[in-house]
């Protein structure tokens, strides 16, 4: 009896730290900002070089990057905003 308890005891534990790993990879996984962080930092190297003409739009990874200037101040700011297309998780900024 004891044998079936241990049994029993052991396959729970090993189901939950299962799903808590799998729930683990898969956040990091969904949530990870570095790719679109640096695709975004290649589009302002690119904005402070006058490589890019703005308004600028572009769809990267399921995230959709939109670079344009200000239209509510009087300084010539450039603004970023990157948008998750399931979660919307946000990414904005100032292009410096």
């Amino acid at each position: 009896m004891e044998t079936l308890v241990a049994s029993i005891l052991i396959v729970i534990i090993f189901l939950l730290a299962t799903t808590i790993l799998n729930n683990l990879f898969l956040n990091t996984l969904n949530f990870d900002k570095s790719n679109v962080q640096n695709r975004i930092n290649l589009l302002s190297y690119k904005v402070q070089h006058n490589k890019l003409s703005l308004p600028y739009t572009e769809e990267y990874d399921e995230w959709l990057i939109t670079i344009k200037k200000s239209e509510f101040t009087s300084l010539s700011e450039i603004h970023y905003m990157a948008k998750h297309e399931h979660s919307d998780t946000r990414i904005e900024g100032i292009v410096e």
